[in-house]
């Protein structure tokens, strides 16, 4: 078997020879004009264009020729070919991998018969036909040869992408939680009023939080930080056993932590733990509860769900008078860059919790014609009297 390719038509101009006897038969003078128009075409094309054969195949090669000159290019042998494919909408639209490696990209005329003449030649060598296959096994998506190298995998903006990773977290966390923000809000509104500090403990991760409210320009005087860092100063537990986390698992050092500040009966705990399960913000959480005073716990609940019992007396929420959701996912990992699982967000969506719970506490105030203890930056003029007249009153509850 073998077909020919070539570069004029073979059968149209007999068409449109066809078709123009016929249309002169209709005796209407445009039809005339339009009748002797396509036999002209046609003639023309018949007597005048050179037949140029561009490509031959046949069962052992395909063999291109040279347009102008009629002479052989190129000879392939068909057991030479990997691959190949047709594409109608580019300019070289034969496509042809070889077995070296060597990829050929060649214009062609009459795709149509073409097609029909490899496909019966290579039915299992046409690329899309080869993806199809692989994808059944591989998943693989069907690759066009013809596309541009470089081009085939945008690269991605990896900074952007974890801005709008943990926008959408911060608006979810806006959304899902506003009522409870308020809640939370009313309940330190109270406690600050009555003369009470709002202590504040994070365990790992979570003392960010803490330093988000602790004696910040901006934010409330009655905030009050609880750090292991203390005991380190002061020579009071070891330094690895702070550095490595281990003191989060020792309920032992709650009296000597508690003992290094001045507290209140009328304080209440905000306890920050990703995972609500360590043995030290357990006890913590006990002591507060026992005494009466409120909690509110802040966790990324997918952890907390998910996280062991590390002691006896149970989980963070199981004491908390409420809780505010970190909204991070579970792991806490943002982005996938080329399989490598990489940054966070728990923490970045708890401090904007954080500020949002000081806004909605200094709406508090102003709802109900009360001065807010606003903390003024140390830069402002008289910035150090304002702030000691704040502090002054809670005697040393505040540092």
């Amino acid at each position: 078997m073998k077909t020919d390719i070539f570069y004029k038509p073979k059968y149209p101009q007999i068409v449109m020879l066809i078709c123009g006897v016929a249309v002169c038969f209709l005796g209407h003078l445009f039809a005339y004009i339009m009748g002797l128009f396509f036999v002209v075409f046609a003639l023309v094309v018949q007597l005048f264009v050179k037949d140029h054969i561009v490509m031959s195949i046949d069962d052992k090669k395909i063999v291109f020729f040279n347009d102008r000159s009629g002479k052989v290019d190129r000879e392939i042998w068909l057991d030479e070919v990997v691959e190949w494919n047709i594409n109608r909408q580019k300019p070289y639209n034969l496509y042809l991998k070889l077995n070296t490696g060597e990829v050929l990209l060649r214009e062609s005329f009459q795709l149509a018969k073409a097609n029909r003449a490899l496909r019966k030649l290579m039915p299992k060598k046409e690329t899309l036909a080869i993806k199809q296959a692989e994808s059944r096994k591989t998943k693989l998506a069907f690759k066009n040869p013809f596309k541009k190298k470089g081009k085939e995998k945008k690269k991605m903006d990896v900074k952007k992408a974890y801005f709008e990773k943990v926008k959408e977290q911060i608006q979810n966390a806006y959304f899902d939680q506003s009522t409870k923000i308020k809640d939370a809000a009313n309940i330190i509104y109270g406690t600050m009023v009555n003369g009470g500090v709002v202590q504040l403990f994070g365990a790992r991760h979570g003392n960010e939080f803490v330093n988000e409210l602790n004696f910040r320009a901006g934010g409330l005087a009655p905030y009050h930080g609880m750090n292991v860092s203390i005991l380190d100063l002061e020579g009071l537990y070891d330094h690895e056993a702070i550095k490595s986390g281990a003191i989060y698992d020792d309920v032992n050092v709650v009296d000597t932590l508690l003992g290094r500040y001045k507290l209140d009966d009328r304080d209440m705990i905000i306890l920050v733990s990703k995972d609500g399960n360590e043995p030290l913000v357990i006890e913590l959480a006990k002591r507060y509860k026992a005494n009466g005073q409120k909690i509110i716990a802040i966790v990324n609940k997918k952890s907390y769900d998910v996280s062991p019992k590390l002691c006896e007396d149970g989980k963070l929420l199981d004491y908390a008078d409420m809780y505010l959701d970190m909204c991070a996912d579970e792991p806490d990992l943002a982005l996938d860059i080329d399989g490598i699982k990489a940054c966070q967000t728990s923490s970045t969506v708890a401090n904007v919790l954080a500020q949002m719970l000081t806004a909605e506490v200094y709406n508090c105030f102003i709802e109900n014609g009360k001065e807010a203890p606003v903390l003024l930056s140390a830069n402002i003029k008289g910035a150090d009297v304002h702030n000691n007249a704040l502090t002054d009153v809670y005697e040393g509850r505040v540092r």
